[in-house]
């Protein structure tokens, strides 16, 4: 593994989904020899639960798992975030779930049993994918960037703390930087568990730009929001 990808890769978080306790538990310990931080499920729906609030820079997840299995997870995800790196694991070939796969921009789709010297040119891969994306490290204006592994902003070489509220409509803006992020997603993304009101939304869009930059993020009337970068 190149030593570029190697440095990347300690910055990052994994999000780990294998109901099977011990196959997780020495997965975990593998994995955390390359990256900085593992969240572990036991389902698909713990899964859902652990990306929303964790957030994390790659998704490895077996393809049988209870309640939501690896491609109904795999296609929640995609409809969020179009290049976070995925990697599906599985007992055997299904060849109907690999042509669906397919469709998903997958890293790897890999047959268990697992052969580690395989993972680790899957997670160089993942690696590769975080820079070509810029999944990591994201410049906003020239003097200012967004880390994603520290959730903080740095400019000019200070930094600069986020609310969980801002790190999750920042990410947001982030993820759909070429495009108008709605009012109905926000709402969905950031206020699920809370009263969404326009006055909320333009406090934290407020502070926001104070952070970044004035002309930071557009306002969309009545539609939503757009970063501009």
């Amino acid at each position: 593994m190149k030593k570029e990808y190697e440095k990347l890769l300690k910055k990052t978080s994994v999000l780990l989904v294998e109901d099977n306790l011990e196959l997780r538990s020495n997965f975990k310990s593998v994995l955390l020899t390359y990256v900085d931080v593992v969240y572990e499920a036991s389902d698909g729906q713990e899964a859902i639960d652990l990306y929303m609030k964790k957030k994390p820079n790659i998704v490895i997840s077996d393809f049988k798992l209870p309640l939501v299995n690896g491609l109904e997870l795999t296609t929640f995800i995609r409809r969020l975030n179009k290049y976070i790196p995925i990697v599906i694991i599985s007992a055997y070939t299904e060849k109907e779930s690999l042509i669906e796969f397919s469709s998903k921009n997958l890293i790897q789709y890999i047959v268990k049993p697992i052969d580690f010297d395989e993972m680790k040119t899957v997670l160089s891969k993942c690696a590769e994918e975080l820079i070509h994306h810029g999944l990591l490290e994201v410049y906003l204006n020239q003097n200012t960037i967004y880390s994603f592994s520290q959730k903080v902003l740095i400019k000019n070489d200070e930094y600069i703390s986020l609310t969980p509220n801002e790190i999750k409509f920042l990410e947001l803006l982030i993820e759909n930087k070429k495009k108008v992020v709605s009012l109905e997603m926000i709402e969905y993304e950031i206020y699920e568990n809370e009263p969404f009101t326009n006055s909320a939304l333009n406090n934290l869009v407020s502070k926001l730009r104070k952070k970044i930059g004035d002309d930071s993020i557009r306002n969309i009337a009545k539609t939503g929001y757009q970063l501009i970068i």
